[in-house]
């Protein structure tokens, strides 16, 4: 089983975090948005935006 290194491993430690602690959508739809957007969020270096 390959372990999730670097920015991987903080992204999912992160969507970890969401689900344990936030209060998400009930809606799966919205809810996984939520989700992706954490992920994002730590994926992107900083300064970046999709603008």
């Amino acid at each position: 089983m390959r372990q999730l290194q670097g920015a991987e491993r903080r992204a999912m430690g992160s969507i970890k975090e969401t689900l344990f602690t936030a209060d998400l959508p009930a809606e799966d739809a919205e809810a996984m948005a939520v989700l992706m957007a954490v992920k994002d969020e730590v994926l992107t270096p900083h300064g970046e935006t999709d603008a």
